[in-house]
C-alpha cells in the first residue's frame, strides 16, 4: 500500500471509530455510526445485529442506517446464515433470492468475553461490483473495537432500563425528585417534579433555581441544599438528610421536602458537580386508585370498589351515598364488608 494509501485508510478508520464510540450511548444507539459507515465503508446500507441468530422470537436485534432497510436485515437475519460464520473474520457472500436478490453482503461477527455476539453487516448493490479490497481489511479492523463496544451498548441499555424503572415507580406513587447544584439550580427532574414546578404552588423556578412561596422558606430551603450538597461523598449515607415542609396557596396541607446529599460519585474521587437531591411529596396530589383496581387489590365487589373510590377521593359517607344514587343504611353495610375485605376497622384507616 503507498504511503498516500496508507494515510487515508488509517484516517477512514480514524473517523469511523470516532463515529462508532461517539454513537454507543445515541437513541437510537450506533444509527449516527451507520452513515457514517456507508460512506467511509462504500456500500448502500450498514447494520449492527446484536445477539443473533436471534432473540428467541425469530426476530433480530438490529440497529441500520435507516429505517426503511430493516426489512431486509429481518430478512436476512436467520441462524442458517450465521451460526457457521468464523467470528473475528471478514465473509462476503451474494444474496439469494426475493427480497434479498441483487445484494452483495460483507459480515464481521464477534464475540465478547462473556459471549455475547453482535455482526457488522454491509449491503452493496451487485450493479456495485464486489468490496474493495481496503474496505474489506477496513472492516477486519474493527472486530477488536466492536467486541469492547458491546459492553458499553450493554451497560448503556441496562442504565436505561434501570432509569425507566425506577421513573416508572416515582410516577406511579406520585414523588416529585430534583437533582440541584449547592446553589440551588436545577439540573434534572422527574415528570411529577416538572408538573409541580409548572404549577408553582410552594415550589417553582426562577432563572432556573428552586424558589419557595417565601423569602423566608426560599432561604431555609437553599440553606438545605447548600448544606446536604457538601455532605455529598463515595458512597451514599442515608443518614445524612434535612426535613422540611413549605406552605401552598390552593391547600393548607404543605409540602414535604427531603433534602439529601447527591448521588455517589464513586468511582471519582471528587464530585464533577456538588449537588443535593430534594425528594417532594404533595399530599393533596396523591394519586387515587380506580375503582376497577381497588376491586382487583382487595377482592371487592363493583359497589364496594366505588364507595372506597369515592371516601379515598376525600368523600364523606353522605356524600358518597348521594354520588353513588343509594341510600346511607346501603353505603354503611357495604362500608362493614370494605373493612373486612380490607383489614381496617375506621373510614380514615381505610382512606
Amino acid at each position: 500500500m503507498r504511503e498516500a494509501d496508507s494515510r487515508e485508510w488509517h484516517d477512514r478508520r480514524e473517523q469511523l471509530l470516532n463515529a462508532f464510540y461517539k454513537s454507543l450511548p445515541e437513541i437510537p444507539a450506533l444509527e449516527s455510526f451507520l452513515r457514517a459507515a456507508c460512506t467511509l465503508l462504500p456500500c448502500s446500507h450498514a447494520s449492527v445485529l446484536i445477539a443473533l441468530p436471534s432473540d428467541g422470537q425469530g426476530r433480530p436485534l438490529g440497529m441500520h442506517d435507516s429505517a426503511d432497510h430493516a426489512g431486509v436485515v429481518e430478512a436476512l437475519a436467520v441462524p442458517e446464515l450465521f451460526d457457521d460464520l468464523p467470528l473475528n473474520r471478514v465473509t462476503c457472500r451474494d444474496s439469494g433470492e426475493g427480497l434479498l436478490a441483487g445484494w452483495r453482503i460483507a459480515i464481521l461477527p464477534v464475540a465478547d468475553e462473556l459471549g455475547r455476539t453482535a455482526s457488522l453487516v454491509l449491503w452493496r448493490e451487485m450493479e456495485q461490483g464486489a468490496f474493495a479490497p481496503d474496505t474489506l481489511d477496513l472492516l477486519a479492523s474493527l472486530a477488536e473495537p466492536l467486541k469492547r463496544g458491546l459492553g458499553i451498548y450493554y451497560r448503556c441499555v441496562d442504565l436505561e432500563r434501570q432509569k425507566h424503572m425506577f421513573s416508572t415507580a416515582l410516577e406511579t406513587s406520585g414523588i416529585a425528585v430534583v437533582l440541584a447544584d449547592a446553589e440551588g439550580n436545577v439540573l434534572l427532574t422527574n415528570g411529577v417534579a416538572d408538573s409541580m414546578l409548572a404549577q408553582g404552588d410552594g415550589l417553582s423556578l426562577s432563572r432556573g433555581k428552586l424558589r419557595a412561596q417565601t423569602p423566608g422558606e426560599t432561604a431555609k430551603l437553599l440553606d438545605r441544599v447548600r448544606a446536604n450538597a457538601a455532605e455529598q461523598s463515595a458512597r451514599s449515607d442515608w443518614s445524612v438528610f434535612s426535613p422540611l415542609s413549605l406552605a401552598q396557596r390552593e391547600t393548607f396541607l404543605p409540602l414535604t421536602v427531603i433534602v439529601r446529599p447527591g448521588p455517589a460519585y464513586y468511582p471519582l474521587k471528587e464530585p464533577l458537580r456538588r449537588t443535593a437531591t430534594l425528594i417532594i411529596r404533595d399530599p393533596s396530589r396523591q394519586a387515587i386508585l380506580s375503582a376497577t383496581t381497588l376491586a382487583q387489590l382487595f377482592g371487592l365487589t363493583p359497589a364496594e370498589a366505588l364507595l372506597a373510590s369515592e371516601l379515598a377521593s376525600g368523600a364523606s359517607l353522605e356524600e358518597a351515598a348521594a354520588s353513588l344514587g343509594v341510600s346511607r343504611n346501603t353505603v354503611r353495610s357495604q362500608l362493614q364488608s370494605v373493612f373486612q375485605k380490607t383489614g381496617t376497622n375506621r373510614q380514615v384507616e381505610l382512606v
